[in-house]
């Protein structure tokens, strides 16, 4: 058994051996929990419609999913998903993607780093970016796809590293822990955002140092 997120909604998508076919089952929020570690199969869908089932089912769900992500979930529910979208957006897509690290302790013991995130992401770029510091408005139309392939480090050997990329299914319980570690990682989208103008202002500060060193 598999999930799907399509037009809006998850899915079960099950094999029946009697008939030979898929057999395709809403989910409702609340029944998020019985499938939470069953693979998700695909997401065709942003952000912005993920938020939106969310804001649209039951509270007792939410409040669960809540409980399995350890995560406040209700006040980025309560946060505006439109605004503009701009010509020059810096970024293309969301991507969830497994990475796996695997170390060598100086006792010799092998030692696995296995973990699952969301990052921003340009088509004609490789690079991973952060999307903590961004208000939901700037990234709800952004596609959210769910990467296929893990990325394997391997640092056992003495002096060199190994990087390959093998086939990893992601979980529902995985999928929805990596959106809101990420969207949450400041806290509440007020703690974000003063977060986020610390930050801007600390930049305006440094490209002001920087003008005023220049003969």
């Amino acid at each position: 058994m598999t999930t799907i997120f399509r037009n809006g909604r998850f899915v079960s998508h099950e094999w029946n051996c009697d008939t030979g076919t898929h057999v395709d089952e809403l989910i409702d929020t609340f029944d998020l929990a019985r499938y939470w570690g069953e693979p998700l199969e695909s997401f065709n869908g942003t952000l912005g419609e993920l938020l939106t089932f969310l804001k649209k089912n039951d509270v007792e769900g939410v409040s669960l999913i809540e409980h399995l992500t350890r995560s406040n979930i209700e006040p980025f529910l309560e946060e505006p998903l439109l605004g503009e979208v701009k010509d020059d957006d810096p970024l293309d897509f969301l991507q969830i993607k497994r990475w796996v690290t695997i170390e060598r302790e100086k006792d010799g013991e092998l030692v696995l780093e296995n973990h699952v995130d969301l990052t921003g992401k340009k088509h004609d770029n490789p690079d991973n970016y952060g999307v903590e510091f961004a208000p939901l408005c700037e990234l709800a139309h952004l596609p959210l796809i769910v990467e296929s392939k893990a990325t394997l480090t391997d640092n056992t050997a003495d002096y060199s590293t190994s990087t390959r990329f093998v086939t990893s299914s992601i979980t529902l319980g995985e999928f929805f822990q990596a959106v809101f570690d990420e969207v949450s990682f400041c806290g509440s989208p007020a703690q974000r955002d003063v977060e986020r103008n610390s930050l801007v202002d600390a930049v305006a500060d440094c490209r002001k140092d920087l003008n005023e060193e220049q003969p």
